[in-house]
C-alpha cells in the first residue's frame, strides 16, 4: 500500500480541498478528493501561487522536451501578470490563459502539419480543459479561458479584460519576431492598431520605441 500524504490547497474553509498524493512507478499522482476551486478571482495570494505552479507543471508536461514552447508561455505570463497588475481582472483566468494559450500548437503540428492559429485555435481549447478540469479549477473559469485559447490568434467572440490582457501579453513577445527591422512611425502605427489595453501598449513603448532612442 502506498503513504500518502495530505496536503489542505487552502486555509480558508470555503475552498479547502483535500488533496491526496502517491508515488506509483515513480511517478507522483495527484488524486483529488472532492476538489472545489472557487472563482479564480476569489482566490488569495497563497491560492493564485498553488494554482500558478500547478499550471505551470501541467504545461511543462504537455509540451515535454519542447523549451522553446515552454518558454515562450512563461514570458507571455510575465508580461500578461504584469499587465494585470496596472489593468486588473481576474487573475486566475489570466494565468491560465498565459500558460495555455499555445498547448494545442504540438496537436496542430501532429494533425495538419502546420503551427498556424487557425490550428491552434481548434486543438487548444480540449487539451486545455482537460488541464484545468484536472487541477480543479470551476467551470465558469475553464469555459472563459478555453474561449480565449481558441481566440488568441484570431481574437473573434471574445473580447473579455483578461482576453485583452493575454492578446497584449503575447504581442509583446511575438512583436519581436513579428516586425523585426520596422521602421520606427511605422512600428508605433502598428502597436497603436493591435494592442487592446493601456497598460499593454505601454509597455510595448517602453520596450521597442523608447529604447531604441536611448
Amino acid at each position: 500500500m502506498s503513504d500518502f500524504k495530505y496536503l489542505w490547497a487552502s486555509s480558508r474553509p470555503s475552498v479547502r480541498s483535500l488533496i491526496a498524493t502517491s508515488t506509483v512507478c515513480g511517478r507522483t499522482v495527484w488524486m483529488f478528493d472532492e476538489i472545489r476551486l472557487l472563482k479564480s478571482q476569489r482566490l488569495g495570494k497563497s491560492e493564485l501561487t498553488l494554482l500558478r505552479n500547478r499550471l505551470v507543471d501541467a504545461m511543462k508536461k504537455e509540451f515535454g522536451n519542447d523549451q522553446k514552447r515552454v518558454n515562450h508561455s512563461l514570458l507571455v505570463l510575465e508580461h500578461a501578470e504584469g499587465i494585470l497588475r496596472q489593468e486588473g481582472g481576474d487573475p486566475g483566468v489570466v494565468i491560465a490563459a498565459a500558460l495555455l494559450h499555445d498547448i494545442g500548437i504540438q496537436e496542430a503540428e501532429r494533425k495538419y502539419g502546420s503551427s498556424a492559429g487557425r490550428y491552434q485555435e481548434i486543438e487548444g481549447p480540449p487539451i486545455a480543459r482537460r488541464i484545468m478540469m484536472a487541477i480543479g479549477l470551476d467551470a465558469a473559469t475553464v469555459d472563459h479561458v478555453c474561449r480565449i485559447v481558441g481566440s488568441h490568434h484570431s481574437a473573434c467572440s471574445i473580447n473579455s479584460l483578461e482576453f485583452r490582457i493575454l492578446w497584449d501579453a503575447d504581442w509583446l513577445v511575438n512583436i519581436v519576431d513579428e516586425f523585426a527591422g520596422a521602421e520606427k512611425n511605422w512600428l508605433k502605427r502598428m502597436i497603436d492598431k493591435i494592442f487592446k489595453t493601456k497598460a499593454g501598449k505601454r509597455r510595448a513603448y517602453e520596450l521597442f520605441i523608447l529604447e531604441e532612442s536611448c
